[in-house]
């Protein structure tokens, strides 16, 4: 290396430190796109979650709520059909952007779906058992459902789906 010319001693060098700034420049290429990759699904999982909640929302207090205000005649039987039907047209949309967001998402397999197609069946269940309550117009039915299903079956689609 002795016998070699400042010149060539210079672009050695200058490639070198080239050859070692481009091993940086890739290996931070490869991390900010692990990164962004983490970060898109975490965006997609917090996605989920709002889905959820807003589905947790839908079925855990405004029917609930619902349920107890005709229950304890604070609204009509025919607002509460109303706003039931309201309710089952919100509660459609939740759980069609749910079903988008999760089938796109990553991981969700043949047996979480099945899951959430079980899930929804149970919620639709306790909808109809409601309908039914309402169209009946009976506070006793109606008082004995609350107090003996409705709480159980909430709660089993809390502990199950949300």
């Amino acid at each position: 290396m002795r016998n070699l010319r400042i010149g060539v001693r210079l672009f050695i060098l200058i490639a070198a430190l080239l050859a070692m700034l481009l091993v940086v420049v890739v290996a931070s290429y490869i991390g900010l796109t692990q990164s962004r990759n983490a970060l898109s699904n975490v965006e997609t999982i917090m996605g989920n979650q709002t889905q959820f909640t807003q589905l947790a929302d839908t079925i855990n207090n405004k029917l609930f709520g619902l349920v107890n205000d005709v229950n304890l005649g604070s609204t009509s039987w025919d607002q509460g059909v109303k706003r039931l039907a309201d309710l089952k047209k919100e509660y459609e949309n939740y759980w069609q952007e749910f079903l988008k967001s999760a089938s796109v998402t990553k991981g969700v397999g043949e047996h979480e779906e099945e899951e959430f197609q079980q899930n929804k069946q149970l919620s639709d269940e306790v909808v109809s058992q409601v309908e039914r309550l309402f169209a009946d117009r009976d506070r006793g039915k109606l008082n004995l459902f609350m107090t003996n299903d409705l709480t159980a079956l909430l709660d089993q689609l809390r502990t199950d789906f949300l």
